[in-house]
């Protein structure tokens, strides 16, 4: 997974970049140092302006190159309209329990970055104020979801509960694989989004 990054500079300016690991990056980008961009060391960096996920190497060069060729006004855009969801409102107007909120960041940003590769490929509406968000909060609990499976090594065989306790060995363990996931983000997302694959 890679990701790619607007830094807003010293003076206004941004800078786009791309990252495996962002907070080691970012942290070459405050330093100043060899590893700094060179830009970045004339224009040091204020503040994360935009921050996008991509699945691999290949994909994020793509979405640099888009970005890199708007102007200043289209790529500060982006963030302006759409701020990510925040906790308080999956845990209030969601009614959302299943992620913690030492969790909900890093599940959130990859929500938001389905999102947003929806709107990008797919021509996608939102009926009432407030869908997209219920959208991604529906699209992170799926994820947090596969990543607890993942974590566990599939669905919960046996449990116990002080003198009872039920098995159930046979049970077939669900789909994780990469096709599931991302048909199952889809259909969460269509729970509030209309989302149109044609013209």
């Amino acid at each position: 997974m890679y990701f790619v990054y607007m830094l807003r500079c010293r003076g206004g300016s941004l800078y786009t970049g791309i990252a495996a690991d962002m907070e080691k990056r970012l942290r070459q980008h405050a330093s100043g140092g060899a590893a700094c961009a060179k830009y970045t060391r004339a224009h040091p960096p204020e503040a994360l302006a935009a921050l996008y996920q991509a699945e691999d190497h290949a994909a994020a060069a793509r979405l640099e190159a888009f970005l890199k060729t708007l102007p200043p006004a289209k790529k500060r855009m982006p963030n302006k309209r759409r701020p990510m969801t925040d906790f308080n409102f999956y845990s209030e107007t969601y009614c959302g329990s299943l992620i913690p909120a030492d969790a909900w960041d890093a599940v959130c940003r990859d929500a938001e970055a389905q999102m947003n590769r929806y709107e990008r490929i797919y021509h996608v509406s939102y009926p009432q104020t407030g869908s997209r968000n219920m959208a991604v909060c529906a699209m992170a609990e799926a994820l947090y979801e596969f990543a607890q499976l993942q974590d566990a090594g599939g669905a919960v065989q046996s449990v116990s509960v002080g003198n009872v306790s039920e098995n159930r060995a046979a049970v077939a363990a669900p789909d994780t694989s990469a096709a599931a996931q991302a048909a199952e983000l889809y259909r969460r997302a269509g729970l509030y989004a209309d989302i149109y694959r044609g013209c």
